[in-house]
């Protein structure tokens, strides 16, 4: 299966040093990216960028579609995953939808550090399927503006359900950051040079890799036309050949994906910015 975000390299390390900002300002930013496999268009992906003066979030939503003779791919996904701008990770819902089975990831923060739970459910329902597809049309058509309304949205979804999750526990300290949230991690550093390697939580399985990071410098890049100066890393891990990744350096107060290029079990894989990204 092809999964996402950074694939195959699945909280914080520390507070993170973003721009401020202030109690009456907001921003947010969507992203739209292609995904790819061995050339092919595959699929797509939203991304959104919440910040205000409390920390920042995401909202993604991701469909992969591929024709088989024996048996086609067709994934639909969604996640929200929160960072406080105190105490660093906050939470993370994730939901796919394979088929009519669902995968279901949930990691809270509680007493002892960080719980997370997972759930299969092997049938959805009528009602279920619809409420993700609410979820996902709030994400990807950027009509809800407020990350509040989309956070909803997800803990309407499988809300009888938790009975069927399977728990395991994490220590904040024994990880540096989720994937989704590598560009803020990488902006955090600054001009100091980065960690050689990184404990990145794969949140879809609840595990935690150990990587190797490289910081080839900074780098202009075009996608469609338009033409970014980025930071290019390379992250290599166990199992895969190393991966690419570019990260803008421009308007730093939202670091953002640029261009993935790597590969999982299936094969190669590019996920890369589609047009330009736009502010809510």
């Amino acid at each position: 299966m092809i999964k996402y975000p950074l694939l195959a390299f699945s909280l914080m390390l520390a507070v993170f040093t973003i721009s401020p900002v202030s109690a009456d300002e907001s921003s947010s930013l969507a992203l739209k990216y292609t995904i790819l496999s061995e050339g092919k268009n595959i699929g797509e992906l939203t991304q959104r960028l919440f910040q205000d003066e409390n920390g920042h979030s995401f909202a993604e939503h991701s469909h992969i579609k591929v024709s088989g003779w024996w048996r086609g791919i067709d994934i639909t996904s969604s996640l929200i995953e929160s960072f406080n701008g105190v105490n660093g990770f906050s939470s993370v819902d994730s939901k796919t939808l394979d088929g009519t089975t669902a995968y279901w990831t949930k990691i809270e923060r509680n007493k002892k550090g960080l719980r997370g739970s997972f759930a299969e459910i092997k049938k959805t329902t009528v009602r279920e399927n619809k409420a993700l597809a609410n979820m996902g049309i709030a994400i990807t058509s950027t009509l809800v503006s407020n990350f509040g309304e989309i956070q909803s949205l997800s803990g309407a979804v499988f809300t009888n359900r938790s009975d069927q999750s399977q728990g395991t526990q994490f220590i904040r300290n024994d990880f540096d950051t989720t994937e989704i949230n590598l560009p803020f991690f990488i902006n955090s550093f600054g001009s100091k040079p980065l960690p050689d390697k990184l404990r990145l939580l794969d949140t879809e399985n609840l595990k935690i890799n150990s990587v190797k990071l490289t910081d080839l410098g900074n780098e202009e890049i075009t996608i469609s036309e338009k033409t970014f100066q980025s930071r290019h890393l390379t992250l290599a891990g166990s199992r895969f050949k190393p991966s690419h990744i570019w990260i803008n350096n421009e308007d730093i107060s939202l670091p953002y994906l640029i261009r993935f290029v790597g590969e999982d079990e299936d094969g190669p894989v590019e996920i890369r910015l589609n047009s330009p990204p736009f502010f809510d």
